[in-house]
């Protein structure tokens, strides 16, 4: 018998719920799948269009790409004005730095490669210690956003002294649907979640959003407090803490498929 057998596991991830509940499924668990955000793409032409006219300008020294979504949505913009080439021929000619190893697989489709990456588990401090020792000081830097504005980086990068250029291709926003989110809270304070898992700090906040729309929020965070609650990496942790969840499990290194493990191996010990 898995050791997960019996087991309700909530998964707010949603671009790789699929690939999160069939690991937990391996292992006997029972998904309970409501996810908590969606990205929704913005017009992301006119944003090729800037980041190119910046690089072809010269005014972007050091170029900095959070995610490989977002990566990957520049460069099909690009392609889709006919500029593909252009956009890569730019990007070879910039110093790039990476948060961690997605955007760095984007780059590599085209033969590209980050002068800087973050060293795990990737988070923004990560980041933002492996610029310590970069010159920022009235060099032109381009920022691509993830799904939300990242002020610490942001300003990170200002107090430096760069001279910032920021865009964004996609925005984080509730699901359209939030029945499967009220569905959950409401099975969560009835005390039929076991384990709750988040893969980004965005769900946590969405997940208490809607509680506390629904007047519910701190009976959620009491539920959550008698159940298992695991995060895929320390911002996700984070999150989790500050609204109140101090007993969070989390990998060594910010994979998926080491939270589940992780999981296995709390379990193991509590039964």
């Amino acid at each position: 018998m898995s050791s997960l057998h019996g087991q309700r596991i909530a998964i707010l991830e949603a671009r790789r719920a699929s690939e999160l509940a069939n690991l937990l499924s391996r292992h006997g668990a029972t998904p309970i799948h409501a996810p908590a955000l969606r990205e929704v793409s913005v017009d992301a032409a006119p944003v090729a269009q800037a980041v190119l006219q910046e690089l072809e300008a010269g005014q972007i020294d050091l170029l900095i790409l959070l995610t490989g979504v977002g990566t990957q949505q520049l460069i099909d913009a690009a392609a889709s004005l006919g500029l593909e080439q252009a956009m890569v021929t730019g990007l070879a000619k910039t110093s790039l730095v990476c948060r961690g190893p997605k955007p760095t697989a984007v780059l590599r489709r085209y033969e590209l490669r980050p002068s800087i990456s973050a060293a795990s588990p990737y988070t923004i401090n990560d980041l933002i210690n492996s610029l310590d020792t970069v010159d920022l000081a009235k060099r032109g830097v381009g920022l691509l956003h993830y799904g939300e504005r990242d002020r610490k980086l942001a300003d990170y990068c200002l107090e430096r002294g760069a001279v910032l250029h920021e865009h964004s291709v996609y925005e984080w926003q509730l699901p359209a649907d939030i029945s499967p989110l009220l569905a959950l809270i409401e099975q969560a304070i009835a005390g039929q979640i076991d384990i709750f898992t988040f893969t980004s700090q965005i769900q946590v906040r969405h997940l208490l959003q809607v509680a506390e729309q629904q007047g519910q929020a701190q009976a959620l965070i009491a539920a959550m407090q008698q159940a298992l609650v695991a995060a895929v990496g320390p911002s996700c942790a984070q999150a989790l803490i500050n609204v109140g969840i101090q007993q969070v499990i989390m990998p060594e290194q910010p994979f998926m498929g080491q939270m589940v493990q992780r999981i296995l191996d709390q379990v193991s010990v509590n039964s």
